[in-house]
């Protein structure tokens, strides 16, 4: 008997850390989890199918041995005609008895990616555009129910990894023939239309939705930015280059980048934000947020700006309207008559009470987009003007950093 105690402790000790006694329901259109804790409000559209449990065995990164997965998969849908499946979103569980690596902002197939508090913990979120895979656990299984799958899909993924032992995920995907994309190209943030880029927004905000969230629980965005470096190393009394990605030092780098004084600051043009929907520009969210941009240039100290009549009297000669210009010839032109080093310019989106800004300086004489930053909020006074002062405060810093 005494014997017989310490193992059953043993057990139950491993038991506990493993996280195999984990209590996970479904409650009406409801996921609950205690291991984490989770408490998921599903959007009544979908409909919950099923719970799948698989073990899968999958390469480790470097291909040395095969690892395996315990896996579990809740399933909820959304049904178009005949079966065909629209919407799919499912909650995603994942352990694996080695090292978690998070490779999201090196993969070159992310449209965006960014941060997001969700249900008490910070959750990383990407989306892409790719293929199904027949092979998948969901697809397969959707495809044996009798189901019928896109074979082209808008990925939304929300995720922890790790969160302890586990990697945890929560897809939703649509079908992306509306989307204006296709999979047979890829796509980067840049390569997307105007138009695409506000299908893209729409997406992330029904994604949001399908799991009771809104774009106000974005964060921050994640670094995007990964710096090559080469750091000497002693090796038998020879000096080699080996390369690395440091973002660490990109962070700190950001953080106290060195802003010129008086006439040495470079002078931008700030031009009004192009209303990318009818929402924007019923309620001219451009303009308002152009004017709140420029106090927030100027408070920063960073640069010499243009003043706005100057800007009006050339768009007046030039016989366009100054709203919106985003095309990198007409600010090459604008730039050189008001005597500017650099435009800034960039659209807004509004959905419902959202907004969605991007910004961008343009160097006049080269026509570069010299750096980029895009922000989430909501359309009151009060988010629009920190808004404004948060895109600024990203702007100069990565524009001063990248100037080294």
């Amino acid at each position: 008997m005494k014997k017989i105690v310490p193992i059953i402790l043993v057990i139950i000790f491993y038991v506990f850390l493993s996280g195999c006694a984990a209590d996970r329901k479904i409650i009406g259109n409801t996921f609950q989890s205690d291991y984490p804790k989770l408490n998921i409000k599903i959007d009544p559209e979908f409909k919950y199918l099923d719970k799948i449990n698989r073990t899968a065995s999958r390469k480790s990164i470097d291909g040395s041995r095969e690892l395996l997965h315990d896996e579990e998969y809740y399933l909820f849908v959304s049904e178009g005609k005949g079966h065909e499946v629209r919407k799919n979103l499912y909650i995603y569980f994942n352990r694996i008895q080695t090292k978690f690596i998070d490779t999201t902002a090196e993969n070159k197939n992310n449209l965006d990616f960014g941060v997001i508090n969700f249900t008490g913990h910070n959750f990383k979120y990407y989306k892409r555009i790719e293929r199904t895979d027949a092979s998948g656990a969901i697809t397969k299984y959707l495809m044996d129910a009798g189901h019928i799958v896109p074979t082209c899909i808008l990925r939304s993924a929300i995720y922890i990894i790790p969160y302890k032992d586990l990697w945890i995920t929560i897809n939703y995907w649509e079908d992306a023939t509306t989307s204006g994309m296709s999979c047979k190209s890829k796509y980067s943030m840049d390569m997307l239309s105007d138009e695409q880029k506000v299908y893209l927004i729409d997406f992330h905000s029904r994604a949001l939705a399908a799991i009771g969230i809104g774009d106000a629980a974005i964060k921050q965005p994640m670094v995007t930015i990964i710096k090559e470096t080469s750091q000497p190393v002693q090796k038998k009394g020879e000096v080699k280059s080996t390369k690395s990605f440091d973002i660490q030092a990109e962070q700190k780098q950001a953080e106290f980048p060195q802003i010129p004084r008086g006439k040495d600051r470079i002078k931008i043009a700030i031009v009004e934000f192009l209303n990318l929907n009818e929402e924007s520009k019923r309620d001219n969210m451009g303009s308002m947020f152009s004017e709140m941009l420029t106090t927030s240039f100027v408070g920063s100290e960073a640069f010499r700006i243009t003043e706005r009549e100057q800007l009006q009297k050339v768009a007046n000669e030039l016989k366009f309207n100054q709203s919106g210009i985003i095309d990198v010839s007409q600010a090459k032109q604008v730039g050189k008559m008001v005597g500017a080093d650099a435009i800034v310019t960039g659209s807004v989106t509004k959905i419902g009470g959202d907004l969605r800004l991007d910004a961008r300086i343009i160097d006049v004489e080269s026509g570069i987009i010299l750096t980029a930053e895009k922000i989430m909020g909501k359309t009151d006074l009060n988010s629009i003007g920190a808004m404004a002062d948060k895109i600024v405060e990203s702007l100069v810093n990565k524009f001063y950093r990248d100037k080294k």
